[in-house]
C-alpha cells in the first residue's frame, strides 16, 4: 500500500472575492459622487432664485437629466454588481465545501492507512519480541492493548500526521516494545519513506531500497548521511526516530504512566 496524499488544511483566499469586493466599492463611490453633484446643482439653482439671479431652465435641464442619467446608470451598475457578487460567494462556498469534504476524506483515509500499517508492523514486533519466550499470555495483553491505543480518539491526529516509521517508534515505546526496523524493510511505506527521504526516518539514509538490493543507488538520501555503496545503513532506535518526528517525551511518559506498566 502506499499513503494517501496529504490535503491542505487551510482554505487558500480567492483573488474573485477581492476584486468583486473592489468593484462593488468603486461603484457605490460612483453613486456617491454623482448625487453629490446632483445636489449640488440643486443648491445652487435653489440659491440663484433667491436671489432673483436669472436661471438658464433648458441648461439646468440639460445637467439634471445628464446627472440623473448617470446616477441611474450608476445604481443599476451596483445592483448588477450586488447580484454577480452573491452568486459568486455561492459559488465560492459551494467549492470551499467540496474541499473541505475531500481534505475530511482524505484524512479518513490516511488515518485508516497509517492505523493498519502501524498495527501490523507492531503486530509483527509483539510478534518477534514474545515468540523468543514463548509468553502467549504478554502478546495477547500487548496487541490489546496497541489496538486500545490505536483506537484512542485522542490519537487520531498523530496517526493521521505523523510518518509511519514515527508513529511505530512512538507506539513500540509505549508498550515496552523493542524496534526492529529490518522487519519493515520490504514494506511498502517504508520504501515511501525512502523515495521521499524522509528525516528522521530510519530508512531515509539508506542508498538503496530497504530490503531491495538488487535496485539501482538512489543519488541522494536527505535522511541521516547515507553509508557506503553495498552497505546495510544503521537503522536509528525508537527515541532518535521520535526525537526527528517532534514527539514530546513528557507526553509519552503521561502516555505510559496512564495505560500502567507493559504486559
Amino acid at each position: 500500500m502506499v499513503a494517501p496524499a496529504s490535503t491542505p488544511e487551510s482554505e487558500p483566499v480567492d483573488p474573485r472575492e477581492a476584486r468583486a469586493a473592489r468593484r462593488l466599492a468603486d461603484v457605490e463611490r460612483l453613486g456617491v459622487i454623482g448625487m453629490a453633484l446632483a445636489e449640488a446643482m440643486l443648491a445652487r439653482v435653489s440659491e440663484a432664485m433667491k436671489v432673483g439671479e436669472a436661471v438658464d431652465t433648458g441648461a439646468v435641464a440639460l445637467e439634471y437629466s445628464r446627472l440623473s442619467r448617470s446616477v441611474r446608470q450608476t445604481l443599476a451598475l451596483e445592483a448588477r454588481f450586488d447580484a454577480a457578487g452573491a452568486d459568486l460567494a455561492k459559488a465560492l462556498a459551494d467549492e470551499r465545501a467540496a474541499r473541505r469534504e475531500r481534505a475530511e476524506q482524505a484524512r479518513a483515509d490516511r488515518i485508516r492507512f497509517n492505523f493498519d500499517c502501524a498495527e501490523a508492523a507492531i503486530g509483527e514486533a509483539i510478534a518477534a519480541e514474545t515468540g523468543r519466550t514463548g509468553d502467549e499470555a504478554r502478546a495477547e495483553r500487548l496487541n490489546e492493548r496497541l489496538l486500545e491505543q490505536l483506537e484512542d480518539p485522542r490519537e487520531e491526529d498523530e496517526i493521521a500526521d505523523l510518518p509511519i516509521s514515527a508513529l511505530v517508534a512512538r507506539l513500540c515505546k509505549s508498550l515496552g516494545v523493542a524496534v526492529d526496523w529490518s522487519l519493515w524493510e520490504d514494506e511498502e511505506w517504508a520504501v515511501a519513506e525512502w523515495r521521499e527521504g524522509l528525516i528522521g526516518s530510519p530508512y531515509a539514509a539508506s542508498r538503496h531500497t530497504p530490503g531491495r538490493r538488487d535496485e539501482p543507488e538512489r543519488p541522494e538520501a536527505s535522511g541521516r548521511e547515507a553509508p557506503g555503496s553495498g552497505e546495510k545503513p544503521e537503522l536509528p532506535n525508537a527515541p532518535e526516530i521520535l526525537r526527528a518526528a517532534q514527539v514530546r517525551p513528557d507526553a509519552l511518559q503521561e502516555a505510559a504512566r496512564v495505560r500502567g506498566p507493559p504486559g
